[in-house]
């Protein structure tokens, strides 16, 4: 058996949230309005932290790392991008509340597995041990 691709494992959480008799959804602003999408839950070792992070623009613009410009998403480049967002402000609070309380608020990914919205949170639950993350997934 050949082992499925992020966008099928996504799309197989989509469809499984949606059969369900009430699934959970959330707003997101998008374009002129908001966007109701289904939370579903995705693994997180599949996903891929976003070298356009906001919280690590600067410190990967001011390394000018070619490990990550050249293949963002190989494993060294994703542990680099982890190692920065570890040194965020803030990342040890974040970690401690997961730990406490569980993920409150869904993340945002798209189709084919790239963080847009929950990449500090992703590396915490991975030091956490979670193996799966609630996020909606972007059309």
């Amino acid at each position: 058996m050949c082992p499925r691709s992020i966008a099928e494992v996504i799309q197989a959480a989509i469809d499984q949230a949606e059969s369900q008799e009430k699934p959970e959804r959330r707003s997101i602003p998008w374009e002129d309005g908001q966007l109701q999408l289904v939370v579903v839950n995705l693994p997180l070792e599949m996903l891929h932290l976003n070298p356009n992070s906001h919280r690590i623009k600067a410190q990967l613009a001011s390394r000018r790392d070619l490990l990550i410009s050249n293949d963002p998403f190989s494993s060294p480049s994703q542990d680099v991008i982890a190692g920065l967002l570890r040194a965020t402000e803030d990342f040890d609070d974040l970690r401690m509340d997961l730990a406490e309380r569980g993920q409150t608020e869904p993340g945002v990914v798209t189709r084919d597995g790239l963080l847009v919205n929950a990449n500090t949170r992703a590396v915490a639950m991975r030091e956490l041990r979670n193996t799966h993350i609630k996020a909606m997934v972007l059309p």
